[in-house]
């Protein structure tokens, strides 16, 4: 972060709506004396934030889902929140209203943000009561902003992260403000300096290397606002000139103090370099939605991970869009689809019969993923393509005695089979007894 920031503007952590349901539990009227020292304590705090304008900017952790939020909340304005946005990477939809729904994420984030104020920061002001008295008040005004969409589902955290990054420095964020590419060349940045082992003492750790310079070099509008003078670009070097024998030939010694010191693999990995594009290479990667990517190690080349594209999947599931009933036909199609491909699918999630997440258990860390939920408004399930990855990537599972294979789901047979062993067992059923009956009724069948 800059550290030039206005003196309005709050940055929480992405920790806060854990925070916020701790100490919005607390009562300073409690026995506990140690309780209720640390109400009027944190009150004494918090209450330095209803003196005027700020606005609060945070990354959220919520059901294990990362998203951004800005909140302007003034105490000598009538409607206390001016504005109220959700950057959610993952919102895709064709709704008519961009509104926060009561029951979504973030807005019971924003509710144990609006609890948190009323509590310690406008305690014993008129706001304070208007927001005890309706728990939802701050939901009058949320919306979902428009921001970049991230194109798998494990990149949320870092979306937010950046999103965080670009409204703080005053950038209005939309859909093109910065792109997938620029996220996953982070990720890499930031795994090669965090896995980067230096067991030699006179050479530099590493993790001093995660400056504001290094954060804002993956994204071209931080890029030109905090570098008027160059356009710093992160860009891969060949590990062939990564000694440092040879960047010490390509160093500038107006540097000063800095040309002397000794590069680590990190920095001759990741140096920026002005106006230099992206080799050409690392390009084809990225555009290739056939071909993962990593690094595994530091000071590496970008190493290709070929991915397949499931023929059977595509032609069964999404070629012909098809519309099921419920999950249990959802079940038979994927028993038919695991059967035709011979690939083994587990559920990773499930939502009260209503959503379902298969992911690929015949590949070690394959990038398959099939979602499964109901459209708004509707009581049909079908597959939500937009969160689907339909490839196959990594090796397959080894097998052998020793290798326990995957398990086997029951599919339908559990009800059958714990009144089959209550027909024949006066005690309770237990796990065991159930599995063995299963087994029993599949050798039957």
């Amino acid at each position: 972060m800059s550290t030039n920031l206005r003196d309005d503007v709050l940055i929480g952590s992405s920790n806060s709506f854990s925070y916020f349901q701790l100490m919005n539990k607390k009562k300073s009227g409690s026995l506990d004396q140690h309780e209720a020292m640390s109400v009027n304590s944190a009150r004494l705090q918090y209450q330095h934030y209803s003196r005027k304008r700020y606005e609060f900017i945070s990354p959220c952790c919520s059901h294990n889902h990362f998203f951004a939020v800005k909140v302007i909340f003034d105490i000598q304005d009538p409607s206390i929140f001016s504005e109220v946005c959700v950057y959610d990477s993952l919102r895709r939809t064709g709704r008519r209203t961009d509104a926060v729904n009561r029951h979504a994420p973030p807005a019971q984030y924003l509710c144990q943000l609006q609890l948190f104020l009323a509590q310690f920061c406008f305690v014993g002001l008129p706001q304070s009561e208007v927001l005890a008295k309706n728990p939802e008040y701050i939901l009058r005004n949320a919306v979902y902003a428009p921001c970049p969409l991230q194109e798998n589902g494990h990149d949320c955290a870092l979306f937010a992260f950046a999103s965080v990054l670009h409204i703080v420095h005053g950038h209005a964020l939309s859909a093109v403000t910065f792109t997938q590419q620029n996220i996953t060349q982070l990720r890499d940045g930031l795994n090669t300096v965090l896995t980067c082992n230096t067991p030699d003492v006179n050479t530099p750790d590493p993790k001093k290397f995660l400056s504001s310079t290094f954060l804002w070099s993956f994204f071209p509008c931080l890029s030109e606002k905090e570098n008027d003078d160059v356009f710093l670009k992160l860009v891969y070097k060949k590990s062939e000139n990564t000694s440092p024998e040879v960047q010490q030939s390509k160093r500038n010694p107006a540097e000063g103090k800095q040309a002397d010191e000794v590069l680590t693999d990190i920095d001759s990995a990741y140096r920026p370099v002005p106006d230099d594009p992206q080799p050409e290479a690392h390009h084809d990667i990225v555009s290739d939605p056939s071909v993962a990517y990593s690094l595994p190690g530091p000071a590496t080349n970008i190493v290709e991970v070929p991915r397949t594209l499931d023929d059977v999947f595509t032609s069964m599931f999404m070629d012909v869009p098809t519309i099921f009933e419920d999950m249990s036909q959802v079940d038979l199609a994927m028993d038919k689809y695991e059967e035709s491909s011979g690939v083994r699918v587990i559920i990773a999630k499930s939502c009260k019969g209503r959503s379902r997440l298969y992911l690929c258990a015949s590949h070690e860390g394959c990038c398959f993923r099939a979602k499964f939920g109901s459209k708004q408004g509707m009581d049909d399930i079908m597959l939500k393509s937009a969160f689907c990855v339909p490839y196959h990537s990594g090796p397959l599972v080894p097998g052998g005695k020793r290798r326990r294979a995957p398990k086997r789901r029951l599919r339908g047979r559990l009800k059958h089979s714990v009144e089959l062993v209550m027909s024949v067992k006066e005690a309770d059923p237990v796990p065991k007894d159930v599995m063995r009956a299963a087994a029993n009724h599949q050798k039957k069948t």
